[in-house]
């Protein structure tokens, strides 16, 4: 399985834009904005995930919104229908495409887990999901009772 690119879709509020567009200039990472502020980016190499990751992680931990995809850019914004609080209001919400061939990864809330959302047998298990990970990275499976 080629491991690249990566399609990162993530919230990047005012407070964060100037060093997120920096970065990608930088690093020669291409963008585009859904609306301002979400941003997909388009990650083509391991040297380009190690130096964005990061600021990905930090972003989760805030708990704003960080989702990627494998080998498609699966994100649009589009109206619905909002349901529980917001009952009945209608706005532009982040809409995720799911595809037989793509991967969907989510870091959850407080940066304390990626969820997995995926039709493809390279991630159908833990074990085969870090057979994935580059050499640097060090995953550590947590279990909840």
């Amino acid at each position: 399985m080629k491991a690249f690119p990566l399609y990162f879709c993530a919230e990047v509020s005012s407070y964060w834009k100037d060093e997120f567009e920096h970065n990608c200039k930088e690093f020669n990472i291409s963008y585009r904005y859904l609306t301002n502020r979400y941003v997909v980016t388009e990650i083509q190499n391991e040297k380009q995930f190690k130096e964005i990751f990061p600021f990905y992680i930090t972003l989760g931990s805030g708990n704003d919104l960080v989702l990627w995809s494998t080998n498609k850019d699966v994100f649009s914004v589009e109206q619905r229908e909002w349901k529980g609080n917001w009952e009945g209001k209608i706005a532009g919400t982040v809409v995720v495409k799911v595809e037989v061939d793509a991967s969907i990864f989510w870091i959850g809330y407080d940066g304390d887990n990626i969820a997995v959302i995926s039709g493809q047998s390279n991630f159908a298990t833990y074990k085969k999901i870090i057979k994935t990970f580059p050499d640097f990275v060090v995953p550590k499976l947590c279990k909840y009772e």
